[in-house]
């Protein structure tokens, strides 16, 4: 008896076909402590999200970052590039290899 592979399948083998990337994994945590809040836009009373443009590189750091909108706080924005600054990833992968990955991010900073 024969078995037969789906084309696709059989293709990406012989490598005539690229595989999609399966995005990078998180291995550090992504969450906003009251250790990142400025202790300024504390006192400030200072809150806002910042939405961030970044790339995981192969090696599972942050490269490239950007800010894409403001907080409406300089303080505010560089805490949060200085937070995704420090996130590790496991790299997308695509056909075996890591690649680097093009994210978004909104990272929030709110008073309680």
């Amino acid at each position: 008896m024969r078995s037969f592979l789906p084309i696709a399948f059989a293709l990406a083998l012989s490598g005539c076909v690229s595989m999609p990337p399966e995005p990078p994994l998180a291995i550090t945590s992504h969450a906003v402590t009251a250790a990142d809040y400025p202790a300024e836009s504390v006192r400030l009373h200072e809150q806002g999200a910042t939405r961030l443009s970044y790339l995981v590189q192969a090696d599972g750091t942050v490269g490239q970052l950007k800010i894409l909108n403001s907080s409406g706080s300089e303080r505010l924005d560089e805490a949060a590039t200085e937070l995704v600054r420090k996130w590790r990833f496991r790299p997308a992968v695509q056909n075996g290899a890591a690649v680097t990955w093009q994210e978004i991010v909104n990272v929030a900073f709110v008073l309680n």
